[in-house]
């Protein structure tokens, strides 16, 4: 791999539990926008998300270059409130 200036030449994931994502989305697109650690990421993966399936994939994508791929909690799954991952 060739290294870049601004950029390690391995994948950096970011991780972490956000505990309701949707309140958390404007922060997460100035961030993704404006913060170059976070801008730079391969994946950013979120636990505690609260997501439901009423809530459309559209709605909490960060920035158009990302892909949401999400697993929600909903009753089939044993829990109705809380948990998920994006």
């Amino acid at each position: 791999m060739r290294a870049r200036a601004h950029r390690t030449p391995l994948p950096s994931i970011l991780l972490a539990n956000v505990q309701s994502l949707e309140n958390k989305l404007d922060d997460l697109r100035a961030r993704a926008k404006f913060q170059r650690d976070i801008r730079d990421c391969n994946l950013l993966c979120f636990t505690e998300t609260w997501l439901n399936p009423a809530v459309p994939d559209h709605a909490i994508q960060p920035a158009e270059f990302f892909s949401v791929h999400r697993m929600d909690r909903t009753r089939d799954s044993g829990k109705s409130r809380g948990g998920g991952v994006c």
